[in-house]
């Protein structure tokens, strides 16, 4: 169980901080015009006219849509970060819980300033429609079909797992570090797949193609073991606390 544990830590740890004072910057720019869910959402609609022209076949309009996209996923969590410390931590404020999110309306959980429930549980999401989009469009002939499938299936479960993990509140929903890599894979993937689109006749392009993405492949069952992983230790942690607070009580009422 130590081992766990320490998996579990390593999973939560965030994996950029190289890249924070950047990110703070651009999260300042756009502090006054967006909060983190707006950007999500934002992120999300892009993706509809980058899959509509991928069907097209118009490839230059479809990817400045798509990187448009890629980057939402970037300043939504740096807007959340920078405004969890600008309007929450700076005045000894505390995040709401997820009780405290889900009496308010989806319009004012979307509103809401700094890192929350729904964003965590709607960046993953966009992140993998995003996916999708592409695979299912321009990508559809070039990548292989089983990776392809089994993309899609790891993300359904992912997503299935997320749910029950915040219904039962077993650990944060957020993306783990294999999350973080596999959207990162799957950026470069993404890239080779487009800026080679043009030399298709190239022996080895479909080959570096699949290749990043049986990478992400593999990056999303590590995901999603580790996503198991530690909503069993949660889990475990929380039956002993109640089997220990039974054993009290009984040994509380005895004559």
């Amino acid at each position: 169980m130590k081992y766990l544990h320490k998996f579990r830590a390593w999973l939560h740890r965030d994996g950029f901080e190289a890249v924070q004072p950047l990110s703070f910057r651009a999260a300042k720019f756009f502090d006054y015009f967006f909060t983190a869910n707006r950007m999500t959402l934002l992120g999300l609609l892009l993706c509809i006219p980058a899959g509509v022209f991928f069907f097209w076949n118009d490839v230059v309009a479809g990817t400045i849509f798509m990187i448009m996209s890629l980057f939402t996923d970037w300043f939504d969590g740096a807007i959340g970060r920078y405004q969890e410390k600008k309007y929450h931590k700076s005045q000894g404020l505390k995040p709401m819980t997820l009780e405290e999110e889900m009496q308010l309306s989806f319009v004012k959980r979307v509103n809401l300033r700094g890192v929350t429930h729904l964003g965590r549980s709607l960046d993953p999401l966009v992140d993998k429609v995003r996916t999708f989009v592409f695979l299912l469009t321009i990508g559809y002939n070039i990548v292989s079909l089983w990776v392809i499938r089994g993309i899609i299936a790891v993300g359904i479960t992912l997503t299935c797992v997320r749910l029950l993990k915040q219904k039962m509140k077993l650990d944060h929903v957020g993306a783990n570090r294999f999350g973080k890599y596999k959207i990162w894979v799957e950026v470069i993937g993404m890239g080779t797949l487009v800026f080679l689109y043009q030399i298709q006749d190239w022996v080895y392009y479909k080959t570096c193609v699949n290749v990043c993405f049986v990478f992400a492949f593999a990056f999303g069952l590590a995901s999603l073991v580790g996503h198991l992983a530690t909503g069993f230790l949660v889990y475990r942690k929380r039956e002993r606390i109640v089997r220990l607070n039974a054993k009290l009580t009984r040994e509380s009422t005895r004559p």
